[in-house]
């Protein structure tokens, strides 16, 4: 899997947690207090007509019939939730700046080692170079398939997590790069606009290491990703509600199992094709990532082996707004892995069929329901046997906008 530089985190089930997981949440539910009312303060208080605010809060409720899966538990867990203030100060025409902060808490989910802390999500200068043309430098929103610029409006996600197949988290992807990205918009008045943006830059990520004493069987080392180079297609077309996306990233991944340098290649390309006319919705991605990996460090070994390795993922989602209060949303999304060692080429790594129902009370509230039926050979848990588990399992969450 994915990588990083570091130390090792882990998440567990020892007989010492309860008092401290008990403590933590108190802590997750003051610093969703705090945030909501401060976004409330600062919205009724005077400030700059140039400044705006706005705010998302998702919270919600998960439970697996066995284990943990992406954060759900067979004991059911609250400890699921996105919180994200954004300060958008339009000083002129020609120049912004966005400061986002954001908490994000995922339960015990191994694939998902944030800590636990506030952070800044982004902050960054854009100057408006030309009415089509936009550079923006600092911590940056990247432009990356349909959802990478909204995973916290959980006001427009119709299910709690973004599909896995294709947005990785922070494993082995980039939810924000520390870099500078030039935009533009070519042939922008027709039909056929085409919005392209190139980025660069680097960020934090993860490697993982087999660790048969951790409770999922492995850990989440930080390492760091440098020398990023992104681009990130999209074709309008002459059908309402119709556009389509293409991109590619590149980077190095510096951590302490990577190759004897010390530095993993890792490519991704990715296709994007996203309807939304309501009430209909259909969106699909597929993805493609190929990196350099040491099997025998990643497996806890003394020894080096590196050698290369791949992952494919792809989901479609349909979707179709009965009323305007109430949508039903389809979903199915696989993940594979290969290498060119001699091991076992995983075509059936996840699999994944969902199904919610969102009801929407105003643009700005939106309760869901949605309801998953897994397949996978993710570890759920303390002595889960590797293998192929069938695991089915409920969001329920409430998402709201500022």
């Amino acid at each position: 899997m994915g990588a990083v530089r570091g130390t090792a985190h882990r998440r567990g089930n020892d007989p010492t947690d309860p008092p401290r997981d008990r403590l933590r949440l108190l802590g997750h539910l003051w610093i969703a207090l705090g945030l909501v009312l401060a976004l409330g303060a600062a919205s009724a208080s005077e400030h700059p007509p140039e400044l705006q605010i706005f705010g998302h809060l998702t919270q919600a409720y998960g439970e697996s019939e066995m284990g943990s899966i992406l954060g759900a538990t067979a004991d059911g867990t609250t400890d699921l939730r996105k919180i994200a203030v954004q300060f958008r100060w339009e000083k002129s025409p020609k120049d912004t700046v966005v400061i986002q902060i954001a908490h994000e808490r995922r339960g015990n989910d191994v694939f998902f080692p944030k800590e636990d802390e506030v952070e800044i999500d982004w902050a960054f200068y854009e100057r408006r170079l030309a009415p089509s043309t936009a550079l923006k430098i600092g911590r940056l929103n990247v432009p990356l398939g349909i959802y990478n610029e909204i995973r916290d409006v959980g006001t427009l996600l119709p299910f709690f997590s973004l599909p896995i197949s294709f947005y990785t988290g922070l494993l082995s992807s980039a939810e924000t790069v520390d870099g500078l990205s030039l935009a533009h918009t070519f042939a922008a008045r027709t039909d056929w606009a085409l919005e392209a943006e190139l980025y660069y830059g680097g960020w934090d990520t993860y490697q993982q290491q087999v660790d048969p004493t951790a409770d999922f069987g492995l850990v989440n080392l930080e390492a760091r990703a440098e020398d990023g180079i992104g681009l990130q297609l999209w074709l309008d077309t002459p059908v309402q509600g119709l556009r389509l996306g293409a991109g590619t990233l590149t980077w190095i991944l510096q951590g302490p199992i990577s190759i004897p340098s010390g530095k993993d290649r890792w490519d991704t390309h990715h296709f994007s094709i996203d309807f939304n006319r309501e009430p209909w919705v259909f969106r699909t991605e597929a993805r493609r990532w190929r990196f350099d990996q040491d099997f025998a460090r990643f497996f806890g070994m003394p020894m080096s082996r590196p050698g290369k390795a791949g992952r494919d993922g792809l989901y479609a989602q349909l979707g179709f707004w009965v009323t305007p209060q109430i949508g039903l949303f389809g979903q199915y999304e696989e993940t594979s892995l290969e290498n060119n060692v001699d091991l076992p080429q995983l075509d059936d790594f996840h699999r994944d069929r969902a199904f919610s129902v969102n009801y929407r009370y105003r643009p700005d509230l939106l309760a869901k329901l949605e309801y998953h039926m897994s397949r996978t050979r993710f570890p759920l848990g303390e002595g889960d046997v590797p293998g192929v588990d069938d695991v089915d399992w409920v969001i329920v969450g409430l998402s709201v906008s500022f």
